[in-house]
């Protein structure tokens, strides 16, 4: 039994601890990658570009992320060697290759 502690003016002080009771870890569901499969995008790109990009990494059985990396190395390379162009347009304070958008 524990010892009734007592203030300076000899009054009985409560145990602080007494009641108090410690909470059970739960067991967090993680549904973000299932959930939101469609969501992981870059930004500006249209969901049809998105889609077809999905039906192409799907047809070849990779994941859609080694497609994009693929065009995007593909296009880097187009740039470096001069096959490939890019001539941004002045679009308010910034510039845009797709002023439509």
């Amino acid at each position: 039994m524990k010892d009734k502690r007592q203030n300076l003016t000899g009054a009985e002080v409560p145990d602080l601890t007494s009641g108090l009771t410690v909470a059970q870890p739960k067991k967090r569901k993680v549904r973000w990658p299932k959930y939101n499969q469609d969501l992981r995008s870059y930004r500006g790109i249209p969901k049809e570009l998105h889609n077809r990009v999905k039906k192409v990494a799907k047809q070849h059985k990779v994941p859609p992320g080694e497609v994009m990396r693929r065009f995007a190395e593909y296009g880097l390379q187009a740039l470096e060697e001069g096959e490939l162009s890019i001539e941004p347009i002045p679009v308010e304070d910034k510039f845009t290759i797709y002023p439509d958008n």
